[in-house]
């Protein structure tokens, strides 16, 4: 039940920011684009903070709790021998596939933004990504640390 209620005020918080967002573009003359992004944005981020800081998940646990508790060897091994659901994997160098990632977003805010509404913006979506990739290297560090425990802990036992 109480997790019932964070979501309900997550999302009646996140749908009054889209709503005063909405009211805003309607009105006549409108705002910027950037305004328009932000306040988007600042809605994201606090529902997002609401999320995480109450424990985020379905079930109380934490958001990446699940995925070391999957890291196991025998998982690992079944995903190797199996497969997965990607259908295709990236061939380049990461210098090739950074670039190249680059490229891709800056076409794509090329397609809907002039060149100072992007040079406004930029340095929030790049904050944004940088933060996000701290996460994961975080995340695959400690994914790699626990795999090398398991695979040094006990020669008889691979869990």
């Amino acid at each position: 039940m109480q997790n019932q209620e964070r979501y309900k005020d997550m999302y009646q918080s996140l749908f009054q920011d889209i709503s005063e967002v909405l009211a805003i573009l309607e009105q006549e003359g409108g705002i910027l684009a950037e305004d328009v992004a932000n306040m988007l944005k600042d809605a994201q981020r606090k529902t997002e903070d609401m999320f995480i800081d109450e424990g985020g998940g379905f079930s109380g646990e934490k958001l990446f709790e699940k995925v070391l508790e999957r890291t196991n060897l025998q998982a690992i091994g079944y995903y190797v021998k199996e497969g997965s659901t990607l259908t295709k994997s990236a061939n380049g160098s990461l210098t090739q596939r950074s670039y190249a990632a680059d490229e891709v977003v800056q076409n794509e805010l090329e397609r809907f933004l002039d060149e100072k509404t992007i040079e406004k913006i930029y340095p929030a979506i790049a904050n944004y990504v940088d933060r996000k990739e701290e996460i994961q290297f975080s995340l695959g560090m400690k994914v790699g640390a626990k795999l090398a425990l398991l695979l040094t802990a006990d020669s008889e036992h691979d869990y």
